[in-house]
């Protein structure tokens, strides 16, 4: 089977956006259902082509087993374990990641949008379109909740913020296009890349140690440890940026460490919300592009702020895989 590109249309993408947050303007407190709805409808459209209305249809199966799935806590964990280190017994107890609906219903999907061929089976078109579909929806939907709180509780951030946006609004002359997103945005990039920081969505990561080598010692005096081919290393993404040896005030949301282009720390093996290098998420350049298209029509249309219910410092949950907040939002 051979897929079929699936080219975003920018001029949908732009529907989809402004429809969803012409609605969140309407809102008291920011919504965060909405915000699983945006990247729901969005990824739907980009990668199968199919246009979704969330608003009109909030139990569309898309949007259900998507959340059902990415609900990630011990049991999943422990089937993950299982299929690694016993694929056999895996088999043998049929024990799957993913429920027969989930899989069921995106094999359907794929199927529409295949053409025939000989290449890829229906399974490796579905196995990909989900490895897309697991690398975009938690991180822009993640990213989204972590933007919102920061903005709403630092004013100043929020101001810069509205201020760029006004900039590029007040320019009526010219279509916002991808390009204008690219290009004349750089504090929200900033804003983005620093939420990303503190918040990175996947806090851990692993590798596979493909070529034996030696680890310098940690301490004075300590022995080097040598990795062999074949042992995975586990990164702790969360620790490693937030480590005061690699960012100053690491606990503070700093817009301005990533607005000086000298630092160069985005490039500096320390900041790893995506991973790095050749085997980096796959899914990074569309997440952060689909996640700046929304926060844009957000603060074009809103400002944030806290209320009684907004929890200062963030609490995160400690359930799962995926780095979340502890309580639902509660801005006004």
């Amino acid at each position: 089977m051979t897929p079929v590109l699936m080219i975003p249309d920018e001029k949908l993408i732009k529907s989809i956006t402004i429809k969803n947050f012409d609605y969140f303007q309407q809102q008291t407190r920011t919504n965060r259902q909405l915000l699983q709805q945006y990247a729901n409808d969005v990824f739907a459209m980009c990668a199968f082509g199919i246009v979704m209305d969330s608003l009109a249809d909030r139990k569309n199966k898309f949007y259900t087993l998507g959340r059902e799935t990415l609900d990630i806590h011990s049991v999943t964990i422990l089937k993950l374990i299982v299929i690694k280190i016993f694929p056999g017994l895996a088999r043998r107890f049929c024990i799957t990641l993913l429920s027969r609906k989930m899989t069921d219903f995106f094999k359907e999907v794929t199927k529409g949008k295949l053409d025939s061929g000989k290449d890829l089976t229906v399974d490796d078109i579905t196995a990909q379109a989900f490895i897309f579909f697991f690398g975009d929806f938690e991180t822009t939907f993640g990213l989204l909740c972590f933007v919102a709180h920061e903005v709403a509780v630092n004013p100043e951030v929020q101001e810069r913020l509205h201020a760029e946006i006004d900039c590029v609004l007040a320019d009526s002359s010219r279509e916002f296009t991808f390009e204008i997103f690219n290009s004349r945005l750089g504090y929200l990039d900033a804003v983005i890349i620093e939420t990303l920081r503190m918040y990175p969505i996947i806090p851990i990561t692993d590798r596979e140690c493909s070529k034996s080598f030696e680890l310098p010692p940690v301490l004075p005096g300590v022995k080097p440890y040598v990795m062999n081919e074949g042992s995975h290393l586990w990164l702790p993404i969360y620790a490693i940026q937030r480590d005061s040896k690699y960012f100053e005030k690491p606990n503070t949301f700093d817009t301005d460490r990533f607005l000086d282009k000298k630092s160069n720390l985005v490039n500096s093996g320390a900041y790893l919300p995506f991973g790095m290098g050749p085997r980096n998420c796959i899914a990074k350049t569309f997440a952060l592009m689909k996640a700046k298209v929304a926060l844009f029509h957000i603060f074009a249309r809103c400002w944030l702020e806290v209320c009684s219910e907004t929890t200062m410092p963030m609490k995160l949950k400690t359930r799962g895989v995926f780095l979340r907040r502890k309580m639902d939002f509660g801005y006004g």
